[in-house]
């Protein structure tokens, strides 16, 4: 998100009277440009403002402090904040934010995958209940891959991944499909091929899509430092970035079968 929009946020950030859905843009638009401490201020002006009789303030109030302290690696509080949005959200049976609320929490468990795997796997089925194009069915299951990835599950976390690509192709949101297309380049690097998750990352970049610093530092460790700008620059389409990555999880789905199929006897 660009500077002009940021600093629009800053000037709104200096009164109450907003409606408090406005400061997750707010937040998240902080985060992306790796500015914690207007992240931080944007979340405790939520706090400020929140109307505690109103369950969609102290819903969306709870949301925003489990982003921003997520991204601070403050996990334990993270994940209070987000079971404060899950009881809202249960209170009065919006299957929306239940949703949500399990997906948000399951991004805070960085030190227990197992919960993580749990709760984004029943964010997943929630949404599945409301809509199959429910925009929760994407991040959960772009959750799910990262989360496989990281518990060494590759074949789960190649065709979760798989499935997520397909899902924000298929419902033609660009902005979901730039954050799988994230989700591709961490498990395809966990899978041993960073290479082509280098070459999404600059491909997403190049059409103005920030990279989380997850994927950076996880791409980085695999090529060294210079490796995201050490390949030759291309020009692609978003969704010939898609089929790049789908190509790259097939490719490996293939191999993880061969591997894993009996020998003979």
């Amino acid at each position: 998100m660009g500077n002009a929009a940021v600093q629009l946020f800053d000037a709104v950030a200096e009164h109450d009277a907003v409606d408090p859905a406005f400061f997750i843009a707010a937040t998240t638009a902080h985060m992306m440009l790796d500015d914690l401490p207007r992240a931080e201020r944007c979340a405790a002006v939520m706090r400020k403002a929140t109307d505690t009789a109103d369950p969609r303030s102290v819903f969306w109030t709870a949301i925003a402090q489990n982003i921003y302290l997520g991204a601070a690696r403050r996990s334990a509080e993270a994940i209070s904040w987000a079971d404060q949005a899950l009881n809202v959200a249960t209170r009065h049976g919006s299957q929306s934010g239940i949703a949500f609320a399990l997906l948000v929490r399951a991004k805070g468990r960085r030190d227990d995958w197992e919960l993580a795997r749990h709760d984004a796997q029943s964010a997943l089925e929630t949404a599945q209940g409301i809509s199959p194009e429910h925009v929760i069915v994407g991040g959960s299951l772009g959750e799910l891959a990262v989360v496989a990835s990281f518990e060494d599950d590759l074949p789960t976390a190649l065709r979760a991944c798989r499935t997520t690509i397909g899902f924000s192709v298929g419902v033609h949101h660009l902005s979901s499909l730039a954050g799988n297309l994230q989700v591709a380049a961490v498990v395809l690097t966990r899978a041993g091929d960073p290479r082509t998750a280098a070459r999404i990352i600059r491909s997403t970049a190049g059409h103005g899509y920030r990279t989380a610093k997850r994927a950076e530092s996880i791409i980085a460790a695999a090529l060294g430092p210079d490796g995201l700008t050490a390949l030759p620059a291309e020009r692609l389409s978003m969704l010939d970035t898609a089929q790049l990555a789908i190509d790259a999880i097939d490719h490996l789905m293939a191999l993880t079968t061969a591997t894993n199929e009996p020998g003979p006897r």
